[in-house]
């Protein structure tokens, strides 16, 4: 796996949602899990991949003019504000899209490789991680923790400076300066969601050429060796999926989920979702993503949950409240989804999406602890050990 993750950051660099570098990164996928004996297909799809993040420009813009209207009429500067405010909500804490009509449609793909059981099919297993890396936060790297609580108190202020206006305008004028004046004081924050990247695009080394490598490895693990597109599973069916285009948005698992819905409610498919494979101490099954507002499956929370304890390998169990998982996307769309993670998410984590997220910052023992609960999954999965009905 590390291999493999070497030679992906070598060849391709950082690979930024829709560039050339992830649509060749794609390619090389392909044509990897091809070598392994699977049967292997892009599927492009466009969206609007800039609309997540060039919207905070319009958010941050949308938040100076409220505090200039305020001097011309509050109840016109609320409203501003408070629309401003739902509509940083949807379109991106709650991973919506709703702005997406304002911005230009843009190709980016996921390849699918599969693997055919020995017997009759079942169920299918989706192993899956994504491709893409992002432009580096550049607050987060700069200023740590500190550039971290700054984008948390900009959207703070973006969803209630319309609630502080309307307290003032309901209560009286009598502090309403005041109000203002405390907007404007913090006004400084928004920067850090208008200005978020910086030039660079990131390695993404963990974040997440681990959960590409992962897939991967389970095609060494589980292609039969004299029987091309054949696993040695017996009634699983094997998927591998590299997403493109996650980091702006979960772009490419919501277009794999939108466009074989139908298939994969068929085939009563599980998605085994992999994110950032960092720390063997931090491997966690994900019960909720805040965000998203999606929350798993709790039988198959204790389904992967008793995997680990099986290999005796300890694991949290942990609400998301930063950002979101390809699993969301399947979540959304009530499609059966796992998600696992192994950074901490208590806290600020240096590499999380900074030019340190490096392969000289994984440590190559959670992948490989890591392999060995999910090959015992898929197996007692396809046994019936683990399936859940």
């Amino acid at each position: 796996m590390i291999p493999f993750i070497e030679t992906v950051v070598g060849r391709f660099g950082g690979r930024l949602a829709g560039s050339p570098e992830e649509r060749e990164a794609q390619k090389f996928v392909k044509e990897h899990f091809e070598s392994l004996g699977a049967k292997a297909e892009i599927q492009t799809f466009k969206a609007a991949l800039t609309a997540k993040f060039l919207a905070l420009k319009i958010f941050t813009v949308v938040y100076f003019l409220c505090l200039a209207l305020y001097w011309v009429s509050l109840p016109a500067a609320f409203v501003v504000a408070l629309l401003n405010g739902v509509l940083f909500v949807g379109h991106f804490l709650t991973y919506r899209n709703w702005l997406d009509f304002l911005f230009p449609q843009m190709e980016s793909s996921n390849v699918q490789a599969t693997l055919e059981p020995q017997g009759t099919v079942k169920q299918t297993i989706i192993v899956a991680g994504h491709i893409d890396s992002v432009r580096e936060f550049q607050w987060w790297y700069h200023l740590k923790n500190f550039g971290g609580l700054l984008t948390v108190l900009a959207g703070v202020l973006y969803v209630f400076q319309g609630p502080l206006l309307l307290l003032v305008w309901l209560t009286g004028i009598a502090w309403a300066d005041a109000v203002w004046l405390l907007l404007a004081i913090l006004s400084p924050a928004t920067f850090s969601m208008y200005a978020m990247h910086g030039k660079k695009v990131v390695d993404g080394a963990m974040d997440n050429l681990t959960g590409v490598a992962v897939a991967v490895e389970m095609a060494k693990v589980f292609a039969h060796e004299s029987q091309p597109g054949k696993s040695r599973l017996q009634h699983t069916r094997l998927r591998l999926v590299s997403f493109g285009s996650e980091e702006c948005g979960l772009r490419g698992s919501n277009a794999y989920a939108v466009s074989n819905k139908e298939q994969l409610l068929n085939e009563n498919a599980l998605l085994v979702n992999i994110d950032t494979i960092k720390d063997t101490e931090h491997l966690s099954i994900i019960k909720r993503e805040l965000n998203t507002q999606v929350k798993y499956d709790s039988r198959l929370v204790a389904a992967v949950n008793q995997a680990f304890v099986d290999c005796n390998v300890p694991v949290k169990h942990i609400n998301l409240s930063v950002g979101a998982t390809d699993g969301s996307a399947f979540g959304i769309h009530n499609l059966p989804t796992i998600s696992i993670i192994g950074i901490d998410s208590s806290q600020f984590d240096p590499c999380y999406h900074t030019r340190l997220d490096t392969l000289e910052n994984l440590k190559p023992e959670a992948l490989e602890v890591f392999k060995v609960v999910l090959v015992n999954f898929i197996e007692g999965w396809d046994s019936g050990k683990y399936r859940v009905n």
